[in-house]
């Protein structure tokens, strides 16, 4: 990349906090067009525009010692005179499969007239509060949930980058950019009433105990200990059964999840019982409870284990891990000896988690399919289903028409069964997104590629009609082209060959992926076999 662009980032954050989306703009002028090209990478993710249309997102998977940058032809985007370059940025501040954060950043250079256009001071940089800042991850493998609050998109405090010294080598990306190919809904395939769903919640044991930066591996301790009171107007029952929380009550540890609690003030621990776990988030479901006081957050020092993502696989011989996690169970019996109080604002200790919502759905009744205009129901929440024909990955695009404060949950999934279950990989896997209206017209384009046939459109919070003008997936691969059809005079062969090819394909990313829906990962002995069946179909 050109020596005259420098690592920048915004000015109001710290390079190394928790999900961060932030905004880059730099206005230029230029004489000619022809041969323009845009040099650009970000940690961790970044997505460009030029003159207000979609260039490309990036970069391609690395690891941080051997970062790549993209490169964009700019001469169909550009024009004589003035210009404005738009860069979303966002640093994921936490581990994947896919990528190691170090720090947030971006960088960039405009090749064009002779002269380099270089991130550097002169760019500005405003942090989004549209996209949510405090939601859980979307599995073990991928980045943060994506929430966004259209209302919050017009506050853009604007202030000059900050240029940041970074040590890595940047190479050219050694793969091709992904495809923007629209794929249009086959149908609208159902629609239903759904009971209201109560709100739903997790918390960020790893981020509590670990702070900005915490990695993938197994081996991530949460010695995680929250504590309130709730005050009972009446005897009530309450289930504390839990695989991931040891509860104590009034001092003392259930033996007996369920209980009867009389009338009164009880003073309730939360301890973490997964103690270790790839899932960087455990569910709560007991918020809703009515009688809550202020909640505290507590973490015992001495039980911190943090190993290390690129050593992996050795971190299950360590046998220091086992000793903290043998630490840990007793300092729960001697509870508050040993804890440190955490002073953080409630939303960064029980974050709202949206796809439970969808994952605990009730559907009342069926309804007749609707057209593009969504009358509100009294009884609950509207839910559509769009079937895409096949299976897709890529971006939602959507455009609505809304009064404000409509919730906009957006679900995709694989499979549903003949008696209409819907398939979901696993419980935390945080298939979709949630959008909330701005009055008016909506339109968006997520930033995060999702994956599935059936999409499904749930609407919250809607007391007025909703008219849905346009939905669809851009779906985003392997630029590959068959090199030749598989024909035999089985037609069940060639059925087989096609559903295998489109497979593949969803599967082809900057690397080759186990799937396309719950992980996105590279793993070396399906990329192995990938590859082998990647020659024979696309050479």
């Amino acid at each position: 990349m050109q020596k005259q662009s420098k690592w920048i980032w915004c000015a109001h954050n710290s390079a190394t906090e928790y999900n961060q989306t932030v905004i880059f703009q730099k206005a230029f002028e230029v004489k000619q067009t022809a041969e323009a090209r845009l040099q650009i990478t970000a940690d961790s993710w970044y997505r460009v525009s030029v003159n207000g249309q979609w260039v490309h997102d990036g970069p391609a998977r690395a690891y941080p010692e051997h970062y790549q940058y993209d490169e964009h032809d700019l001469s169909a985007v550009l024009k004589p005179g003035k210009n404005t370059i738009e860069v979303i940025a966002r640093y994921f501040g936490i581990g994947t499969f896919h990528q190691i954060p170090q720090a947030a950043g971006l960088r960039a250079a405009i090749l064009v007239d002779g002269e380099v256009i270089g991130t550097d001071a002169t760019w500005q940089a405003a942090p989004s509060k549209a996209w949510k800042q405090w939601t859980p991850k979307i599995s073990i493998q991928m980045e943060p949930f994506e929430t966004y609050d259209a209302a919050l998109a017009s506050e853009l405090a604007w202030r000059p980058a900050v240029e940041a010294e970074r040590s890595c080598e940047l190479a050219l990306r050694n793969t091709a950019l992904l495809t923007q190919e629209v794929r249009e809904p086959k149908e609208l395939k159902a629609a239903a009433i759904v009971k209201k769903s109560p709100g739903q919640w997790c918390v960020p044991v790893t981020q509590l105990v670990h702070g900005e930066l915490v990695e993938a591996n197994f081996y991530t301790s949460r010695p995680v200990a929250l504590s309130s009171t709730l005050t009972l107007d009446a005897s009530q029952d309450v289930d504390f059964t839990s695989e991931e929380w040891t509860v104590a009550i009034d001092g003392k540890l259930l033996e007996e999840a369920a209980v009867t609690l009389p009338a009164g003030e009880h003073s309730i621990q939360f301890f973490c019982r997964s103690f270790y776990g790839h899932n960087k988030e455990l569910f709560f479901p007991w918020l809703s409870l009515d009688g809550w006081g202020e909640w505290t957050a507590s973490i015992a020092e001495d039980c911190r284990f943090l190993d290390d993502d690129i050593r992996w696989f050795a971190s299950f011989e360590k046998q220091e891990a086992k000793e903290v996690q043998e630490r840990w169970t007793k300092m729960i019996e001697t509870y508050p000896t040993g804890f440190i109080s955490l002073d953080l604002p409630l939303e960064r200790v029980f974050m709202d988690d949206s796809s439970a919502e969808f994952m605990k759905r009730e559907a009342l009744d069926a309804l007749p399919v609707p057209g593009d205009r969504i009358e509100p129901s009294e009884r609950g929440d509207i839910e559509l289903c769009y079937d895409f024909g096949e299976q897709t990955c890529g971006y939602f695009e959507f455009s609505i028409e809304a009064d404000a404060g409509v919730v906009v949950d957006l679900n995709a999934v694989e499979f549903i069964t003949p008696e209409g279950t819907i398939q979901h990989t696993l419980p935390f896997n945080r298939n979709g997104m949630r959008y909330i209206t701005k009055q008016g017209e909506n339109t968006f384009l997520s930033l995060k590629r999702r994956a599935g046939q059936y999409l499904f459109v749930t609407l919250r919070n809607q007391t007025s009609p909703v008219t849905i003008k346009s939905l669809r997936i851009i779906e985003s691969t392997a630029p590959v082209k068959p090199m030749q059809l598989f024909q035999s005079s089985d037609p069940a062969l060639d059925r087989i060959w096609e559903i295998s090819e489109r497979t593949l394909k969803l599967c082809a990313e900057d690397s080759y992926t186990d799937c396309p829906l719950y992980e996105q990962t590279l793993w070396i002995g399906d990329a192995r076999n990938e590859a082998l069946y990647g020659y024979a179909a696309y050479g």
